[in-house]
């Protein structure tokens, strides 16, 4: 059994990421002591330090005022997470020997390598987005090559996660890269034993900031005009009410603006039966190929494939489903979990 210390700004928000850690936590705990470093959500206060069975929560108050959505390296990011990260993280390995650091993100993942660095622990990163590798430059791409040059192991969401690191660091990575697929409850996400059918229900699930297309969704709508459409937005719930949103809608939209990783909109509403249309961007069509569709990005195309769904009776197939259950399944935690044993 590993002592595991898992290091994340972000656990116990709404949200893919944070969605990620907890899963990944129920999964590691069971061979595994875990230790979870992290920091208050940003809407409430928890306690400062949980302790049940083989996870210890420790959770930092943050020094600089956060908003209500996570938005990636920006510098008051970095400086809200690195000086607290390292500060606790140094106190705790020296009271306690961890055999593996395992980072969420960037961020956490530079505090890991320092880890590794000083105490000759294993680090572990995962990069839970596609950031565009190539069109990085100066400091921000010396600290990235850091970052993954000293990690013994980088998990990557799906083969566009693998292509973002290409030409960015040197050959020895590519031994240390893993390639995994997200993961859901299917005893909690599954279909409806009878989905309502007086409308067309069509749901968006993300956070409230522009990157996430919820107005191109808005504007599908405003175009469909239609009273046998019904359109549901849904924010900051939790799992068990996400669940029943997507067993009552017969589409999810995934409408993003930017390259997104591996979305667990994605499996999830797939896992509940929903059709599920998204964007050209990132690793999204990759993501939907065997059951789904991608368009791009603007609201007379999300219509249009709306209207094609309904009208050509994609939504009543079932497709999804019978992928999910074999593809988004709790078995695709063995990648972490083969490297942490």
């Amino acid at each position: 059994m590993k002592n595991i210390l898992i290091l994340t700004p972000f656990y116990g928000n709404p949200g893919g990421a944070e969605t990620f850690t907890a899963d990944l936590i129920k999964e590691a705990k069971k061979c595994n002591r875990v230790t979870l470093l992290t920091f208050q959500p940003f809407d409430r206060q928890l306690e400062s330090f949980v302790q049940a069975g083989n996870v210890k929560i420790y959770r930092m108050n943050w020094w600089i005022k956060q908003s209500k959505a996570w938005s990636g390296l920006s510098l008051k990011n970095i400086f809200s997470v690195i000086p607290q990260m390292v500060f606790a993280s140094l106190s705790m390995c020296i009271k306690r020997r961890f055999d593996i650091v395992h980072g969420q993100g960037l961020l956490s993942g530079f505090v890991a390598v320092l880890l590794k660095r000083i105490f000759k622990v294993k680090a572990y990163v995962t990069l839970l987005a596609l950031y565009d590798f190539k069109a990085w430059k100066g400091i921000r791409k010396a600290a990235v090559r850091f970052i993954l040059n000293n990690c013994d192991i980088i998990f990557v969401e799906g083969e566009n996660g693998k292509n973002d690191l290409e030409g960015l660091c040197d050959e020895r990575i590519h031994g240390r890269i893993r390639i995994f697929q997200h993961w859901c409850d299917h005893d909690l996400f599954k279909p409806p034993d009878n989905r309502p059918n007086d409308k067309i229900r069509v749901l968006f699930v993300g956070r409230p900031i522009r990157e996430k297309g919820k107005h191109i969704i808005e504007e599908a709508e405003k175009i469909l005009n239609n009273p046998k459409y019904e359109f549901t937005y849904v924010e900051n719930v939790s799992q068990q009410e996400l669940a029943e949103f997507y067993k009552m809608a017969h589409i999810c939209v995934v409408p993003s603006l930017y390259s997104e990783g591996y979305s667990r909109v994605v499996a999830e509403s797939a896992s509940c039966g929903c059709f599920v249309i998204t964007s050209h961007n990132g690793s999204l069509p990759e993501m939907v190929k065997e059951f789904g569709i991608s368009r791009s990005a603007d609201g007379k195309n999300f219509a249009d494939a709306i209207f094609n769904a309904v009208y050509f009776e994609e939504i009543n197939k079932n497709h999804s489903y019978e992928y999910a259950k074999e593809h988004f399944s709790p078995k695709n935690a063995e990648t972490f979990l083969n490297e942490y044993n």
